[in-house]
């Protein structure tokens, strides 16, 4: 595993990343590797388009329909 050093943060953000650990039961350390591997873990634009590409490809193949929802969105906001 590597280690990431992070220099001149300010003690205000210091201060609120430890409440914000204390709060979740964890240490300042495990705070900031929850917070770091969560905000690594989400899709880019890209890759959410591709996936969501692929599921839409899968549902074409096996003959599903689509319905067109404008009609139901645009009742509901009248």
């Amino acid at each position: 595993m590597k280690n990431l050093l992070i220099r001149n943060l300010s003690e205000k953000t210091i201060e609120r990343l430890k409440k914000k650990a204390a709060a979740n039961g964890r240490s300042l350390q495990a705070e900031i590797k929850h917070m770091l591997e969560g905000y690594a873990s989400e899709y880019t634009r890209e890759e959410a388009v591709h996936e969501i590409n692929e599921i839409y490809e899968a549902f074409k193949s096996e003959k599903r329909s689509f319905s067109d929802s404008n009609k139901d969105v645009r009742s509901l906001r009248e």
